[in-house]
């Protein structure tokens, strides 16, 4: 948590069960050991990396996960970030409707528990009042519906569009129907 705001942390471990769990498990553990860094979403997901890295090491097992830690500063409206190879959250702006990842130009990081010695950035920008942040995992992406179509990133950010001028609640159930 930000001290001017709220934190998240949308993640994705590889693969499914238990070793999916346990990643997860770890994920939550250390957000909450690492509270100190919540202000600067680049400093926490490093540190992440370096922790999950020390652990996986002892396991002597590869694992990994991604993740994308966004902070919102309620009082300036402006909202910071930093990405683990997880797909972009979407804005929707409430002025023009328009729907864009938050990461715009810039590039991920790697996912976390792969690479030693990796550096995540903290990028900004603003939002107004009335724009909606979107996370989600690739998990979104497996799905298919009963004509065997993925649901993929422009469906997506087409139905949102299509959507954006209704309650946020309907928009929500009407997203969902079309996974």
């Amino acid at each position: 948590m930000s001290p001017r705001g709220p934190g998240t942390l949308p993640s994705g471990p590889v693969g499914h069960g238990v070793r999916a769990a346990l990643v997860t498990a770890m994920m939550r553990a250390l957000e909450e050991q690492l509270s100190e860094c919540a202000a600067n979403p680049g400093a926490l997901l490093t540190q992440m990396n370096k922790s999950l890295r020390v652990i996986l090491r002892q396991l002597g097992t590869t694992l990994f996960t991604t993740a994308c830690y966004i902070t919102l500063d309620v009082e300036t409206r402006r909202l910071a970030y930093a990405n683990a190879g997880h797909p972009s959250p979407l804005i929707v702006r409430h002025a023009t409707r328009e729907v864009e990842a938050i990461n715009g130009q810039t590039k991920s990081g790697p996912a976390l528990g792969l690479l030693d010695q990796v550096r995540y950035h903290t990028h900004k920008l603003t939002v107004a009042e009335g724009d909606c942040i979107l996370a989600f995992t690739d998990g979104l992406f497996e799905v298919e519906n009963p004509q065997s179509q993925s649901f993929t990133e422009q469906r997506l950010r087409d139905s949102i569009h299509q959507h954006a001028h209704l309650p946020l609640e309907v928009r929500h159930r009407l997203a969902t129907s079309q996974v």
